[in-house]
């Protein structure tokens, strides 16, 4: 019986190849060979980032928002996220791609940096995600952690056996009064009157770009190279956060050209074709230090909110402007 399998899988073999091989002509040939090679790359793009395939929610306890700068855009995600995930106990920070630190569980980070953070922490799940507000990615880390279910780069699965018998515990923190008081204001000089443009028109989004990054120039907060920083920064990722807001910033090298902490922002009434999107509002930033984190955690509060959003964009004087990006929230004392 054996001899019979083992004869007819051979038969089965050599007309299999024959077939194959001699039933296409040269370029049949070719075409194979594109599409299996389009079928890898497919395959490499659908399958996990990195050597971690899976973690467990309940064994999260650090995430790390990762960008090529640690700038502006993985300091709006990680505000927001601090505030979600702070009741389970998981730390979560900001950092350049190329510096996150070695005990990191979980990376969050932009679809083009990814391959970049999964050699940088080979033992971190890399998550990615697409735009930097909104975007399904954040929703499933916090998922995962509150519901003890498994996390993959691209997906949950169901909550192990442990998990469902032992959620993840929120502490209950006792109710105390809450005392209404002014949000993290911008500092005095990081977004003056005179870098506030109203009712502008870019060609292209390189044009915005160059628009932006001459505003932070022209206000002595950069120098001429820092633009072209702030272009390379685009090339290798998106800005675009969503609700018709981009927040350009330079590279992580671009920091040199910085003098001082600031903000612009422009408006583009007609909007700009950014990737594919449509950006009204541009906010440049430009900063060395951690000056810049306190605003932009309230930058990114203001700019969820899309009614907000939308008044940015028909915006008609610097006074509303201003009154929007700096705006009063209740919080706990």
């Amino acid at each position: 019986m054996l001899l019979t399998v083992l004869t007819a899988s051979g038969v089965s073999f050599i007309i299999a190849a024959a077939l194959l091989k001699f039933g296409k002509g040269s370029d049949d040939s070719a075409e194979v060979a594109a599409a299996a090679e389009a079928s890898s790359a497919a395959a490499a793009a659908a399958g996990p980032i990195g050597d971690v395939g899976a973690v467990n929610g309940a064994d999260i306890r650090k995430v790390v928002v990762a960008c090529d700068a640690g700038m502006g855009s993985s300091v709006m995600v990680a505000g927001q996220l601090k505030k979600k995930l702070a009741p389970y106990g998981v730390e979560v920070i900001h950092t350049p791609v190329d510096e996150i630190p070695a005990d990191t569980t979980v990376v969050l980070t932009q679809e083009g940096l990814a391959n970049r953070a999964a050699k940088r922490v080979p033992s971190s799940l890399i998550v990615p995600f697409k735009t930097y507000m909104g975007d399904p990615a954040f929703d499933r880390v916090e998922t995962a952690i509150r519901e003890g279910r498994e996390l993959t780069s691209t997906g949950l699965g169901a909550a192990t056996a442990a998990a469902a018998a032992a959620p993840v515990a929120v502490a209950e923190a006792a109710p105390v009064a809450k005392k209404r008081r002014p949000k993290k204001r911008l500092e005095a000089g990081v977004l003056p009157r005179e870098n506030v443009r109203l009712g502008l028109h870019a060609h292209t989004k390189e044009d915005a770009i160059r628009q932006a990054g001459q505003v932070l120039v022209d206000s002595g907060a950069a120098q001429a190279g820092y633009i072209e920083g702030m272009l390379a920064r685009e090339g290798q990722t998106t800005t675009y956060l969503g609700q018709g807001v981009s927040i350009p910033h330079g590279t992580n090298e671009a920091r040199q050209f910085i003098s001082k902490a600031a903000l612009g922002f422009l408006q583009f009434p007609d909007g700009v074709d950014w990737d594919g999107e449509i950006a009204h509002v541009v906010i440049p930033i430009a900063s060395n230090s951690d000056e810049h984190v306190g605003i932009l955690s309230a930058l990114a509060t203001t700019l969820s909110d899309k009614a907000n959003s939308e008044k940015l964009r028909t915006a008609t004087s610097v006074d509303e402007v201003l009154a929007l990006l700096t705006p009063e929230d209740d919080q706990e004392d």
